[in-house]
């Protein structure tokens, strides 16, 4: 029984293996080992400690460069942290979760799959996706209100290259509410709107401390 509960206890379960989900497995590790090893006695072995980052897409940072990708996932098997990829979590139980057949003991599950939009935007009468973001045209314009923007993790704003909805990330956010004020002051000049375009400026993940893969702009 003392040795299935430390099996619980020392087994870390993050679901969702985005930015947040890969970072923070990736400090987890290094404040386990770094504090609870050093100062935790020798009762607790190395290879008694389990962290698992799960996710339900068929890799690790969905949307992310490929050679980020690959540095990170390097990184995380280095550090014995197991990855698991297209697998949707179907149940969270109190001492453990499940991803189809497999149960993964545990009693820490920490969820990182993901963001809703706020409930006031959720809430009006316009077009969402399936996050509850409000859908917008090129120009930033709710369809059907065009004296109506949405801007940053409340709109849905389809990339055109790839077909899917941007990211919900602080640059994405601030571009669009930049092209959003030039079209307003447009429309009060009697000018033409200008399609929104989004210039990627480049991201950085970390994967522990003062260690990160980074990728600088480009479209």
């Amino acid at each position: 029984m003392f040795l299935k509960i430390c099996l619980y206890l020392l087994t870390f379960a993050v679901i969702g293996a985005g930015a947040t989900g890969v970072e923070l497995v990736s400090e987890m590790h290094d404040f386990i080992y770094r504090i609870l090893l050093v100062h935790g006695g020798p009762q607790i072995r190395r290879d008694e400690i389990k962290i698992v980052l799960i996710e339900a897409a068929n890799r690790i940072l969905p949307g992310v460069d490929e050679n980020v990708v690959r540095t990170i996932e390097k990184k995380l098997g280095q550090k014995n942290i197991e990855v698991i990829t297209s697998a949707p979590v179907t149940k969270v139980n109190k001492d453990s979760l499940e991803i189809g057949d497999r149960q993964i003991p545990t009693y820490t599950k920490i969820w990182t799959a993901g963001i809703k939009a706020n409930p006031l935007s959720a809430s009006l009468p316009f077009e969402k996706d399936g996050a509850g973001r409000i859908k917008v045209n090129q120009y930033m314009q709710v369809p059907n209100y065009p004296n109506v923007y949405a801007v940053g993790d409340n709109s849905s704003f389809e990339n055109p290259t790839t077909g899917k909805p941007l990211p919900a990330t602080g640059q994405v956010a601030i571009q669009e509410a930049q092209a959003v004020v030039k079209n307003i002051l447009y429309t009060i000049k009697g000018k033409e709107k200008r399609p929104f375009k989004f210039m990627q400026l480049g991201f950085a993940v970390t994967y522990g401390e003062r260690t990160a893969a980074a990728r600088h702009k480009y479209e």
